[in-house]
């Protein structure tokens, strides 16, 4: 006889204790439910999962105007400042305006060079690792990659090894520090004096340098360069408010910096690991990197033609979202089948939970990059949400998906990765959806390859 199959809490402590230990596995638990919404009761507040694409298209695009941030992203405020990853209405619309032109075609083109040259540069650095037989983590190798061109494509600004550790140092705290504010039931403010807080006031004033220094190199710039650095800067300047300016671009920089260094970083981590377990398809992302870059320039029509690389790219987004749940909140009462939202009432999208939901997916766990061929259709078009959508779909979408696409096949045209046994390696929902370790793992290069001959 089949067990009866566990019933998750949806209120009370049951359901507050469950979603501040294992939010992920909780919500996931919820979505095997029938059910297309699931309402969770939390003290006075009823949050709703919703486990269904029609609904993730109602808020995203039908109804897309009815739904603004919730009320969680207010708990970050206080530590990733006011900027595009925490802020709404009029001042999220500036800032938003200021910065798109930053991300179209023509400066697209000119970031897949910078990307290239930066990849370039940390591949040499790699063929030590590999001479000397060393073991290095892939986030590691991921996060200098994704920050140094973060910072040269976006901000105009070459890092060296210490301004990387540094950089990394003062974001992972607090990135930690918000983590937990999120999901606390009371979070404390951040000026009660605990050493957690001490922590991360350190690394605010280490970022506040950093970013100062960049403002001043640039106001005395006479021929500044067109990057978002300088959009941002040039916004700031038609306000003409001295007491907001640099409080204001410190913001917007460190939001930037969250959505798009700590979320490719992840990617490409996840990718790392994923392929050093796929021999199959990390040959065929190799055999379509030297028939594409053997022999042509790294540039944005290259990048297009890494067509297999895109898919496998697309289906690690699948099986691991960054933004892997995302909240909102009704401004007038909605409803979704016979459930109704009210007023001020908060939906969870999770695109962790539908890009794995068994009835729009065939074989949900699997990773099959054929999913993304040419021609092949998905069971409905909003089973697969990565960016969001609507309103808040992500600026730097097409940013992220040249830079993983370039990296990948850059990095797997080189070398192979071997993951060190013994790691347990699981996704963990924080800020973005990462590793549960830093992944160690054994480079080498790869069989066959020129490019890496002479240190095999």
């Amino acid at each position: 006889m089949r067990p009866k199959e566990k019933t998750e809490p949806t209120s009370g402590l049951g359901a507050a204790l469950r979603l501040r230990r294992d939010a992920l596995g909780y919500l996931t638990r919820l979505a095997q439910s029938p059910r297309d919404v699931i309402p969770i009761r939390l003290g006075g507040e009823t949050l709703f999962l919703l486990n269904h694409p029609d609904h993730i298209q109602r808020v995203f695009k039908e109804n897309r105007r009815n739904y603004v941030r919730s009320r969680y992203y207010d708990r970050l405020r206080p530590i990733l400042g006011d900027g595009l990853f925490t802020l709404d209405g009029p001042e999220w619309r500036r800032q938003r305006s200021a910065a798109q032109p930053s991300f179209s075609g023509v400066n697209l083109k000119r970031m897949v060079e910078e990307m290239a040259a930066i990849t370039t540069s940390e591949i040499r650095r790699l063929e030590q690792v590999v001479k000397a037989r060393q073991e290095t983590t892939a986030t590691k190798i991921a996060l200098r990659l994704t920050l140094r061109i973060t910072m040269k494509s976006l901000f105009g600004r070459d890092l060296d090894d210490d301004e990387i550790k540094e950089i990394f140092r003062a974001f992972t705290i607090l990135l930690r520090v918000s983590e937990k504010k999120m999901w606390a039931p009371v979070p404390l403010p951040v000026w009660i004096p605990t050493p957690t807080h001490k922590r991360y006031r350190d690394a605010v004033l280490s970022l506040e340098r950093l970013i100062g220094d960049m403002i001043d190199q640039r106001l005395a710039n006479p021929a500044p360069p067109n990057d978002l650095f300088q959009a941002i800067l040039e916004a700031e300047l038609e306000l003409d408010d001295p007491r907001s300016f640099r409080i204001s671009i410190r913001d917007q920089v460190i939001s930037i910096l969250v959505a798009s260094h700590e979320t490719v970083t992840s990617s490409l981590v996840w990718l790392i690991a994923t392929l050093s377990q796929m021999p199959a398809i990390r040959s065929k992302v190799a055999a379509e990197a030297d028939r594409i870059l053997g022999d042509e320039s790294l540039d944005f029509e290259t990048v297009q033609k890494l067509t297999y690389m895109k898919q496998v790219f697309e289906e690690l987004l699948r099986l691991y979202p960054p933004a892997w749940t995302m909240s909102r909140r009704a401004l007038v009462e909605d409803k979704f089948g016979d459930t109704l939202v009210p007023k001020d009432g908060t939906v969870i999208t999770s695109p962790y939970i539908i890009h794995r939901h068994r009835d729009f997916w065939d074989n949900p766990e699997g990773f099959d990059p054929e999913r993304f061929a040419p021609g092949v259709e998905r069971s409905h078009p909003w089973a697969y949400f990565p960016f969001a959508g609507g309103n808040h779909v992500c600026l730097g979408n097409r940013f992220a998906m040249l830079e993983g696409v370039l990296i990948g096949s850059m990095l797997f045209r080189v070398f192979e990765f071997d993951i060190v046994p013994g790691q347990k390696i699981e996704p963990v929902p924080a800020t973005t959806l990462r590793p549960s370790s830093p992944v160690l793992v054994r480079v080498k290069a790869r069989s066959g390859s020129a490019e890496l001959r002479q240190v095999a």
